[in-house]
């Protein structure tokens, strides 16, 4: 009998088994420019990058004045630099075939530099020219996830100190080596410099001088956490809060410098002060749902354009990033709004990394790039909301907080009635401290939890994937063993056991840790589903959240009457219900799990497209997403049957 039970256990595990298999099948690497691509091109062209023009075009605005005053040269290094980088401005965008207005500007930038003109002459047709040329050139000049100023500093400290000084003076210990000396971010000057302009620095490095170039280094997120942190090194930096929110996005503040951004809002109508430009500089904001749009679009473009010249690695890497930084943080807004044009949007963006994956045509990617393109044109203007989403959240938040809760107070129950019972009231205070020492520790899990979600877009989905995961395993199990009652059943006896230990020998300490593990793994549990739930449903967190307080309502009052008035509530198709629901939120949880894992490329996508689309229950049209959640269903479906089979045999 028992190696009968074995078998079918093995039998029943065997579907969810196979779709784990099929999750660890290795994922094709990026494709690498074919017979598909055009063989005439080199992976990486000699022509300077677009970005470097506009970095050029901005180091021309801000120190032409450290070259020239008065119509006399001031500094021979810096005016032979000027001369050197708009002519080599000139010529490289030349090569890009830009707008005759826009060559005429660099032209006239050109002239009059060699005409030894004013600063502000120079300065004005910088500022004019700057946006339309990085339009022409589709270069991003913002970041997507909002700067982090403390991680700022400490790579300021580490990379950047021993020239510029720990308080960006310019006299850091290898300042006197140095010729040309390092920058000082204290200078008055700062307020010309725009944070795009700091960034580029730090990715291309100042040619003629010791400024090297970290782009392979630091990531695109590390470079913008470092320039937003040097802004604040000004002297006289002076953070104030405005008393009325200012129109400051941070696309403004990436992009334009202190006087700018006071000139911009003089404009509108408002009377600032750079002290509340200071504010926002040391308290960004997050990016607009139209920026993050615009940026997704533009890396979207630029990934096209790469894989078109060979690079198919780097063209995967920018279609990655344009999803993880520009799409991916506004999906829960659109999904809000329409829910299946987030999904179509996903789907596309999904279908054109295959594409690059699985080495398709220049023309199949090009079309593939203008699709999602016009998805994305079609984002913002989405209206309706999905009621149907908010109120499945509702319900497994409900679901979640029942099962798990009424499972705990149960347990905790048996080992006070038995202490009670047996005359050993006075160890019902370790069953206490047990509970609080578990609560404490499982919100320190939660903010552990939470501290760990403040990270990278990439390191991000990676951290929402593996947790979802773990969540429908857990799930998967609870509701698995829930509805066979084996699970309650094996806690209150192995309560038991420990509570008559601690009554013969009149430990405290056993009976407090026994309610330690019953709470701590049960609000583990339940802040782990919660987490996956949110992190799936962002959009529905109203909902959650309202599911979780009328569970916890309903929770204090059905453990109030049964300890107190005698209601006897019947367990059996109490877990039994429960455990069909979190055995559905283990479906759900496992196709979101997968569907992030394979948006950052760790596993392979396989397309279906027969595959009906259900986005609710996370139901994708991928190969690797079906096969776990198929295995899933069948698995519970099995087990049912067996333990209707089991129960037959015990009957006769």
């Amino acid at each position: 009998m028992k190696l009968t039970r074995r078998l079918l256990l093995f039998l029943t595990l065997l579907p969810v088994l196979i779709g784990l298999i099929l999750l660890f099948v290795p994922a094709r690497s990026p494709a690498r420019a074919g017979s598909s691509l055009p063989d005439s091109l080199p992976q990486d062209s000699e022509r300077i990058e677009p970005a470097k023009l506009i970095f050029l075009l901005q180091y021309l605005g801000t120190d032409y004045g450290a070259a020239v005053e008065s119509g006399q040269v001031i500094s021979e290094f810096e005016y032979q630099e000027m001369l050197d980088f708009s002519q080599i401005l000139l010529e490289e965008s030349r090569q890009l075939g830009p707008p005759q207005e826009i060559l005429t500007e660099l032209e006239d930038i050109r002239r009059l530099i060699e005409e030894k003109r004013e600063w502000i002459e120079v300065r004005g047709l910088t500022l004019s020219l700057l946006p339309r040329f990085s339009e022409h050139l589709n270069v991003i000049s913002y970041p997507a996830v909002v700067p982090n100023l403390s991680r700022g500093k400490k790579l300021f400290v580490e990379n950047c100190a021993k020239c510029h000084g720990l308080e960006g003076d310019g006299k850091g210990p290898s300042a006197a080596e140095l010729d040309p000396p390092p920058r000082s971010f204290q200078d008055p000057r700062m307020n010309q410099l725009a944070p795009h302009q700091l960034f580029n620095a730090l990715t291309f490095g100042v040619e003629g001088t010791e400024m090297p170039s970290h782009m392979e280094s630091l990531s695109d997120q590390e470079r913008w956490d470092i320039a937003f942190y040097i802004m604040t090194l000004r002297k006289g930096f002076n953070p104030v809060p405005p008393s009325t929110l200012l129109p400051i996005t941070l696309k403004n503040l990436a992009v334009h410098s202190n006087e700018e951004l006071v000139g911009q809002l003089v404009n509108n109508g408002v009377e600032p002060q750079v002290a509340y430009i200071d504010y926002y500089r040391e308290n960004p904001p997050g990016a607009s749902l139209q920026d993050l749009l615009v940026l997704a679009a533009q890396k979207l473009q630029q990934s096209s354009e790469a894989y078109g010249q060979g690079r198919a690695v780097l063209a995967l890497k920018l279609a990655l990033d344009a999803y993880l930084e520009g799409v991916e943080p506004i999906e829960p807004a659109l999904a809000q709004r329409d829910r299946g044009l987030a999904v179509e949007l996903e789907t596309q963006f999904a279908r054109y990394r295959m594409d690059l994956s699985n080495g398709a045509s220049v023309e199949a990617v090009s079309a593939r790039c203008q699709s999602v393109q016009e998805l994305m044109k079609l984002a913002g203007q989405a209206l309706s909301d999905s009621e149907a989403a908010s109120s499945f959240a509702f319900v497994q938040s409900l679901a979640i907080i029942l099962r798990e809760g009424m499972e705990a107070a149960l347990l905790l129950a048996v080992m006070l009635t038995y202490l009670a019972a047996a005359g050993y009231r006075e160890l019902q205070k370790y069953v206490v401290m047990g509970v609080v020492g578990a609560i404490v520790l499982g919100i320190l899990t939660w903010w552990v939890i939470q501290f760990a979600l403040g990270i990278s877009p990439l390191e991000q989905e990676a951290l929402e994937g593996m947790t979802s995961l773990l969540a429908a395993a857990v799930l998967f199990s609870v509701s698995f063993w829930a509805i066979r009652q084996i699970d309650t059943r094996n806690w209150k006896e192995y309560i038991r056991q420990k509570a008559e230990h601690a009554m013969r020998t009149g430990s405290g300490l056993a009976l407090a840790s026994v309610a330690f593990l019953v709470v701590y793994r049960e609000a583990v549990e339940t802040i782990l589903f919660y987490e996956a739930l949110w992190m799936r449903s962002e959009s529905s967190g109203g909902a959650i959240v309202m599911g979780l307080v009328l569970g916890t309502l309903i929770l204090f009052s059905l453990v109030f009457l049964m300890f107190k008035v005698g209601l006897r509530i019947p367990l059996r198709p109490f877990f039994a219900i429960t455990g069909v629901l979190l055995g559905m939120l283990a479906f759900v949880f496992a196709g979101y799990g997968v569907r992030e894992l394979q948006t950052i490329g760790w596993i392979k996508e396989t397309p279906l497209e027969w595959m009906v689309r259900f986005s609710i229950l996370e139901v994708r049209a991928t190969l690797e997403t079906t096969a776990l959640q198929l295995g899933i269903l069948l698995s519970f479906l099995m087990g049912w049957f067996q333990l209707r089979w089991s129960r037959n045999l015990e009957t006769r």
